[in-house]
């Protein structure tokens, strides 16, 4: 089993890694989904991944149950869920220039498994339209003309 220093949420059945450098908003980001649109916490901070068949399953350790850190507030109290498929990761960048437009296909390997990456502005106003809008291309609610998911 590996692990993986991240933030790990699902929404509408899509395990989000949130990954990034220490202080880039992983768990912030994280509860803002979860407290404002119906994201379920799996785990902050400490991720174990595993590799089943080809997916890669994300699986919080007992002593974080339920925890999620809030800088500058402590660690605060959040229903989690025990594991989630990973199928997309979110990466935190701190220079907008790190991003693109319209991205072509990237991934993140985890467990020698690629998974959809995108690079995401952290203080971006419209970060979690981005998010949601990605995991409704993944859920096939809305159709990809170009973009992160497509291979060239």
């Amino acid at each position: 089993m590996n692990s993986v220093h991240s933030t790990v949420i699902e929404i509408d059945g899509i395990g989000v890694m949130l990954v990034g450098e220490t202080g880039s908003g992983k768990s912030l980001h994280a509860y803002n989904l979860i407290r404002n649109y119906g994201a379920k916490l799996v785990v902050d901070d400490y991720v174990e991944l595993e590799k089943i068949e080809e997916k890669v399953i994300a699986k919080r350790h007992d002593t974080l149950k339920d925890l999620i850190e809030v800088r500058n507030v402590g660690i605060v109290k959040s229903p989690s869920i025990e594991k989630t498929e990973i199928k997309l990761v979110i990466n935190l960048v701190r220079e907008e220039k790190d991003t693109e437009r319209l991205p072509d296909y990237d991934c993140f390997k985890l467990c020698d498994v690629e998974c959809p990456k995108i690079n995401l502005f952290w203080h971006d106003s419209f970060i979690y339209l981005k998010i949601l809008a990605a995991i409704d291309v993944i859920n096939k609610k809305t159709d990809l003309y170009r973009g992160f998911l497509i291979k060239k």
